[in-house]
């Protein structure tokens, strides 16, 4: 960040718990989302679950932060979790075509 606003750097990809910017989905319009699941069944179970956690980090961000790290296997700052949500756009959203954004990364993939 001290690059970035000294000048020295043009740009710089930061966790959105840390900054605002331009989101990924922005820069590559064929990207599904930040983060997405692949879900082989029980679809319905683990959609309401996701959605409950959502709707849990909009009424009480502090709270909800401190449940997710109670749950992780590292330890975690909850600001960064919460950081992390509220700089994101919450929401389920079915991508069932995600091959434009496999072709879009694919040079840019080491293999």
């Amino acid at each position: 960040m001290k690059l970035l606003k000294s000048g020295e750097v043009d740009s710089a990809v930061v966790s959105s718990a840390f900054g605002k910017g331009i989101r990924f989905e922005d820069l590559i319009p064929e990207m599904p989302g930040s983060c997405g699941v692949h879900i082989n069944r029980n679809e319905e179970v683990i959609l309401e679950a996701y959605q409950k956690g959502i709707e849990a980090f909009k009424r009480n961000p502090d709270e909800a932060s401190n449940v997710v790290i109670s749950k992780l296997p590292m330890k975690m700052d909850p600001s960064f979790v919460k950081g992390t949500m509220l700089n994101s756009i919450l929401g389920i959203e079915h991508v069932n075509d995600y091959f434009g954004f496999k072709n879009a990364i694919a040079p840019f993939l080491k293999e």
